[in-house]
């Protein structure tokens, strides 16, 4: 039976112990709405990815599809960062779409090494959204700090 829990108060799955155990595989889900959250142009903190962790999945589905006038949506760790998922500007509802590493990637070229908590952004540039609503599932593996 799975567990269900509010991504919007708590994004991070817990583990059965209760803390991140190392090697351990975490699903993080985010997400953003219009509705919720408005459409201007600037940079919205959805989550954090925590300390000493490796991306190595990245994917998000859109139950509303985005619109506005010029958009371009981006989801990294940085301010307008494409580290997760490059311009989403016109990606169809109910479409499963990879992200930055993508879901079948195998080679590990595009893993990402998280040393220190690090906020995610949801950027939108460009041009305001008038609607949209995504959420975005992040898998990682907690490692221990160098």
């Amino acid at each position: 039976m799975a567990t269900i829990y509010d991504c919007k108060k708590d994004p991070r799955r817990k583990t059965v112990w209760g803390s991140p155990q190392y090697g351990v595989e975490e699903t993080m889900v985010l997400h953003y709405s219009f509705d919720e959250l408005g459409g201007a142009q600037g940079d919205y903190i959805l989550g954090t990815l925590p300390a000493n962790c490796i991306v190595n999945q990245v994917a998000y589905i859109c139950t509303t599809a985005f619109s506005g006038s010029g958009d371009a949506e981006t989801l990294g760790t940085t301010s307008g960062g494409t580290q997760l998922c490059a311009d989403m500007a016109g990606v169809s509802a109910d479409t499963v779409t990879a992200g930055v590493p993508a879901i079948n990637n195998v080679t590990m070229s595009s893993w990402i090494k998280v040393t220190a908590d690090t906020d995610i952004y949801f950027t939108i540039a460009s041009g305001d959204v008038t609607a949209g609503e995504v959420y975005f599932f992040i898998r990682y593996i907690n490692i221990p700090a160098a």
